[in-house]
């Protein structure tokens, strides 16, 4: 029973999202506008909370907020989250989620990025866009952040034929960080096959 609630709470919010409907704040980013509700974007993002809570400038007085710093894509990934709890990104772009939910501050996001990569390094190790979704979550995070990281590590690890990929190869001299916890991880593991 709670499942169809849920299920059409979703299809609700995703019409209200789509008509624009009692909106009260709109998002743009490039040519693409979106009609919001405080209530819905603000709960979910401490970012747009605070924006809504101190306006300054014409965007105040507008109820509008210009990300025009931003992706348009990605932007629509966020705000399609932010009303469905979900998002259909390739492999590259749930990398670029992450550093949405990081700058947004929208803790939820993150944790399904990273999930959503997970699966994704799983399904698509052998792709021509895993080195660059790879390279984006390097690039795009701290070296304290180790979400994305020990998916790629754990990524590498199981298969390590991508070493001799050289897009591979570049980011391990690019990032040694990365690739000292990367050749912990191989030790380990090398460590346990010798102990069985």
């Amino acid at each position: 029973m709670a499942d169809i609630a849920c299920e059409e709470l979703a299809v609700e919010l995703k019409a209200l999202l789509v008509s624009g409907e009692y909106s009260d704040l709109e998002i743009t980013c490039g040519d693409d506008s979106y009609k919001v509700h405080k209530a819905i974007v603000c709960s979910r993002s401490t970012f747009f909370r605070k924006a809504v809570n101190f306006p300054v400038g014409k965007e105040a007085a507008d109820n509008s907020i210009n990300l025009s710093d931003d992706d348009a894509m990605v932007v629509k990934l966020l705000i399609d989250f932010f009303y469905e709890s979900e998002y259909e990104p390739k492999l590259p772009t749930i990398a670029r989620e992450t550093q949405t939910g990081e700058k947004y501050d929208v803790p939820a996001l993150k944790n399904l990025a990273r999930e959503k990569f997970e699966r994704a390094c799983r399904k698509y190790w052998a792709d021509a866009q895993f080195p660059i979704a790879a390279l984006h979550s390097l690039s795009t995070t701290p070296d304290s952040d180790n979400r994305l990281r020990d998916v790629l590590c754990t990524t590498i690890t199981e298969h390590h034929e991508l070493l001799k990929n050289g897009a591979i190869e570049t980011l391990l001299i690019e990032y040694p960080r990365f690739t000292f916890a990367l050749v912990e991880r191989l030790a380990a593991k090398a460590s346990q096959m010798t102990n069985r």
